[in-house]
C-alpha cells in the first residue's frame, strides 16, 4: 500500500463523526479489551434471525468449539481460531456482527477493522442478545434500562 491509499484507512478522511478506538488496559490480571460503544453498524441487526435456532456448530466444517451467529441471517461459523468461516461469511456477504455462542460477546467486522462491541452499553442489540442469553441461561439478563426522552 501507497502513502495515498492510507487515506482510506483513516476515519477522519473517510468524513465518521467518531475515531474509533479499541483499547487494551493492563490490570493485575493481565490485558483486557475495551468494547466500542458507539458501532455504527448495529442497523444490521435482524430481529427474525435472532429468533431463528441457530445451530451451536460451524455449517461449514461441523466444528462446535467457538462458533459466531451472524446477527443478519442466523449463519452459524467458527472462529478464526478454528477455520474462520464466520469471518468468510461476513467476507462473502458484509454482514457486519456477529454473536460469539461461547461468551455471548459480539463483534463487529466493520469498525476498526474488527472490533467487540459494548453490548449493554447499545441498546440496539439489547433484543438479540437477551434471546441468546435466555437461550444460554434459562433466565433474563440484567441489562441496563434505557429512558428516552420526550420532546
Amino acid at each position: 500500500m501507497n502513502d495515498s491509499d492510507d487515506h482510506h484507512h483513516d476515519p477522519a478522511t473517510r468524513g465518521e463523526a467518531r475515531v474509533w478506538c479499541l483499547l487494551m488496559a493492563r490490570t493485575e490480571a493481565g490485558f483486557s479489551v475495551a468494547a466500542i460503544t458507539d458501532c455504527s453498524h448495529t442497523h444490521a441487526v435482524n430481529a427474525a434471525a435472532a429468533h431463528a435456532t441457530a445451530p451451536p456448530r460451524c455449517a461449514t466444517c461441523d466444528d462446535g468449539s467457538e462458533v459466531w451467529v451472524c446477527l443478519t441471517c442466523a449463519h452459524a461459523g467458527c472462529s478464526r481460531h478454528v477455520g474462520g468461516h464466520a469471518a468468510a461469511h461476513h467476507d462473502a456477504t458484509g454482514h457486519p456482527l456477529a454473536l460469539s455462542l461461547a461468551d455471548l460477546s459480539v463483534w463487529c467486522y466493520d469498525c476498526l477493522g474488527g472490533a467487540y462491541v459494548d453490548v449493554f452499553n447499545t441498546p440496539a442489540l439489547h433484543a438479540v442478545f437477551s434471546t441468546y442469553y435466555r437461550r444460554a441461561f434459562g433466565e433474563e439478563p440484567e441489562l441496563p434500562v434505557v429512558h428516552l426522552m420526550e420532546r
